[in-house]
């Protein structure tokens, strides 16, 4: 019998007062509440070896890097996602178009755009313009950066993630907030 798991997946919760989240050693199916399996949801992404064998691994597709530079990878020690200049830039826009008709509130440093929450609808998944990681299927990080993009913290919540190690790929699931549930609401009590 082998006991090292080749596959484990990470759900953080945006709730700290319900959850913390939970972890998966091994591949799924990963059901919450109610009784949804969420490993049905993932995009696969390959994961390739980073040469700066220092940083580990990080996700293969346009951005990806060479002799240890550009490429995506994930931390959970940053609060925001991180990205190099000229991508951060090009995303604010997109996402100002999306929200033309809502008023700006004066920025809030490292930010460079800013809403009011009172001017947003009282749902935001509804309401707020949806980002997904769209990943190959087969303060701002500034022009000299050894990594393109950083995904961290706020918007690893409530997603999925997992890294397959034996077929050496990254699924991320995208917000479960819109299958109707949360990383909160993994339930420990029944089984598949």
């Amino acid at each position: 019998m082998e006991l090292m798991a080749w596959q484990f997946a990470i759900c953080l919760s945006s709730s700290t007062t319900k959850s913390s989240g939970v972890l998966f050693f091994g591949d799924g199916p990963y059901v919450f509440l109610p009784r949804i399996d969420v490993s049905k949801f993932l995009i696969f992404t390959p994961l390739i070896e980073n040469p700066d064998k220092s940083a580990g691994p990080f996700f293969h597709g346009s951005l990806a890097g060479d002799e240890g530079e550009g490429g995506t990878k994930i931390s959970t020690l940053n609060p925001y996602t991180i990205m190099e200049t000229s991508i951060y830039n090009y995303f604010v826009d997109a996402f100002a178009i999306e929200f033309e008709d809502v008023p700006k509130a004066k920025a809030v440093k490292p930010f460079k755009l800013c809403y009011k929450l009172k001017d947003l609808s009282v749902t935001m998944v509804d309401f707020v313009p949806t980002v997904d990681f769209v990943l190959q299927n087969k303060d701002d990080g500034g022009v000299e950066v050894t990594t393109s993009i950083v995904i961290s913290g706020y918007q690893l919540h409530d997603n999925l993630l997992q890294f397959d190690l034996e077929n050496s790929r990254f699924g991320f699931s995208s917000s479960l907030l819109f299958r109707q549930t949360t990383c909160a609401n993994f339930n420990f009590t029944f089984s598949t």
